[in-house]
């Protein structure tokens, strides 16, 4: 539909424009300081003076001039942006077919659901002769910028909060690491890299082609997944705020990397020189190998399902904050070492919940904290050096077995719990008592039963401890 007017025309109000419908002024139109232009359609004339407000598109869509704009000093142009291409699904978009003089104020706002990745551009004006003049005021959302590019007027988004050499922007939506375009650079982080992750939306940062990706270091605010026989080499301290997913993956870390939020492994590798620190909740669902690199756990971490491997001289350090349940299910989820040395060191607590009726622990280890024995057996089968806590909290018969190695109750030992469980040395460990240890009922506690079968008990007998020993 087509409204043509001869002579000057003057807008005091409010106009709309509908979409594909066309405005023919013929000579001049001028748009009055306090009234509005709006829509999307088509303006034939010669000159269009703005003082007041244009608002082109109907959320969001493209005014066409068709002749000359002329922006005054009190004009108001009013932006949205909901996607980077003009129109119905992206943002609005002025088409002067002549010459555009900017002035005034220069208003935009994002629409909708709307998130702009790095480096997003938005042609908001284009000139068929020039683009002209500057914008006096230019009201913006957070990281646009404004050019005039002599025949485009453009607005760029640009993330300056990214501290790295290379960022993340996921330009092409699929959330893939291997993916040229979702980096700033457009190419693949390399070795030297410092990567920063810091666009937040629903779709997770995904290494899934089977590739080795290497890197110096990562700080990521985005949930991250290594998968699919995936490897991600980092060599230098790194953190991770969000997610982080290892199934069938390998993460090869030679500084400290620190998860901060859930940490999910199963049928993954940790590998390196250096360590994983995990402070939020962990979940062990599946295999989880430590081939030279530590574990250090300061938040809760549950183990359900699979083998824990500690090799390669690797540490599994469970520190003073950290919770470690074992909720395993069947006797043959156990921690072993299949290469090299292997070491557990616990300053937290360590229970046994699970209801499989024992889990071995094939590694030597350190407790200097809490064991809390709450069903059915824990079994040390390679040693194990103690300073603090044993509770059984299991029935008579189960509790907390040692099947090897050498046994060192140090000052600090306390044996206790709420139900008087069994504690028992067997096999062919040997036990040395080094300190007097006390194992005392009171109210709420109970002294476990303690047993020797079939190994040798050092020669300090303890002061404070009942035992019968069967051969």
């Amino acid at each position: 539909d087509t409204l043509r007017i001869d002579g000057l025309v003057s807008n005091f109000g409010n106009i709309i424009l509908s979409n594909n419908a066309t405005l023919d002024a013929a000579n001049v139109f001028v748009n009055q300081s306090g009234a509005t232009f709006a829509g999307a359609g088509t303006v034939l004339l010669t000159e269009f003076i703005n003082q007041g407000t244009i608002a082109p598109g109907n959320s969001p869509d493209i005014l066409i001039v068709n002749g000359d704009l002329d922006l005054d000093p009190t004009s108001i142009l009013d932006f949205e942006l909901g996607g980077t291409t003009p129109g119905p699904t992206g943002h609005d978009q002025i088409q002067v077919t002549g010459t555009a003089t900017l002035d005034g104020t220069i208003n935009g706002v994002l629409f909708g659901a709307f998130i702009p990745s790095n480096n997003d551009t938005f042609d908001i004006i284009t000139c068929g002769v020039a683009c002209v003049g500057a914008f006096a005021t230019e009201n913006l959302p957070a990281n646009f910028t404004l050019a005039n590019l002599g025949n485009i007027v453009q607005l760029t988004f640009q993330n300056l909060a990214c501290a790295g050499t290379i960022c993340w922007d996921n330009d092409s939506g699929d959330g893939l690491w291997t993916t040229l375009i979702n980096w700033s650079t457009d190419i693949l982080p390399i070795f030297s890299d410092d990567v920063v992750i810091d666009v937040i939306d629903a779709i997770p940062v995904l290494l899934n082609d089977g590739s080795t990706q290497t890197i110096n270091s990562l700080s990521a605010s985005e949930a991250l997944t290594i998968t699919n026989f995936s490897t991600l080499e980092i060599a230098t301290d790194s953190l991770a705020n969000n997610t982080l997913t290892l199934n069938s993956g390998t993460l090869d870390i030679d500084g400290v990397f620190t998860s901060v939020g859930n940490t999910s492994i199963a049928s993954s590798v940790i590998s390196g020189n250096g360590q994983l620190r995990t402070t939020g909740a962990t979940s062990i669902l599946n295999a989880a190998t430590f081939q030279g690199a530590d574990w250090n756990n300061a938040g809760t971490a549950s183990w359900s399902n699979g083998l824990i491997r500690i090799n390669d001289g690797a540490t599994f350090t469970n520190e003073v904050t950290g919770v470690f349940n074992i909720d395993t299910t069947i006797f043959a989820q156990n921690i072993q070492t299949t290469s090299g040395v292997g070491n557990i060191v616990n300053q937290g607590s360590f229970n046994k919940n699970g209801t499989s009726s024992s889990t071995p622990v094939n590694v030597a280890i350190d407790n200097q904290g809490t064991v809390n024995v709450n069903l059915n057996t824990l079994t040390f089968s390679a040693g194990a050096t103690n300073s603090g806590n044993l509770n059984i909290n299991t029935n008579s018969g189960s509790g907390l077995q040692f099947s090897g190695g050498t046994v060192d109750l140090n000052a600090g030992t306390d044996l206790g719990g709420s139900t008087g469980g069994t504690i028992q040395f067997s096999g062919t460990s040997v036990t040395n008592i080094n300190t007097p240890t006390t194992t005392e009922p009171s109210r709420n506690r109970r002294a476990p039963l303690i047993r020797l079968r079939r190994g040798s008990l050092g020669t300090k007998v303890p002061s404070r401890v009942r035992s019968s020993q069967r051969r």
